[in-house]
């Protein structure tokens, strides 16, 4: 009989899920991996001065910046699938006053650094949105 409370065999399972390139992990963390198939290469504008991420109940106006160009660059990959699941985001790019593209964005679809660098834009312009609510 199988203890499930045995974390060990979890991670034996998700090890050989490694070992057979079904997952990866980093950082003591395991993901799963999508094969290049599922994927496509988004045609994100070059020329853009605003990203607007669109929400159920929020908006996040952020001018073109570092991190903004970083996420693109790190954004190279995308799942087929996005925009599937309730749980997304709309990246909706503007050159002057104008909407150039626009994709959908939800966290399991993008590379795990362009995850990381869209919670970081988020989190960033929420800092900016209550100080200017304090004032």
């Amino acid at each position: 009989m199988i203890d499930f409370h045995d974390g060990s065999v979890i991670k034996k399972q998700f090890d050989q899920a490694v070992i057979s390139g079904e997952m990866l992990e980093k950082h003591y963390l395991y993901f799963f991996t999508v094969p290049a198939t599922e994927t496509f290469a988004p045609d994100f504008p070059k020329e853009f001065d605003t990203l607007i991420i669109d929400d159920y109940n929020s908006q996040w106006i952020i001018k073109r910046n570092k991190m903004v160009d970083r996420f693109i660059r790190k954004s190279r990959r995308v799942w087929k699938r996005i925009g599937e699941s309730t749980d997304v985001y709309m990246l909706s790019f503007f050159l002057n006053d104008k909407k150039v593209f626009s994709i959908p964005y939800e966290h399991v679809g993008y590379p795990i650094k362009a995850v990381t660098i869209m919670e970081a834009l988020m989190r960033e312009n929420e800092e900016v949105l209550k100080n200017i609510n304090k004032e």
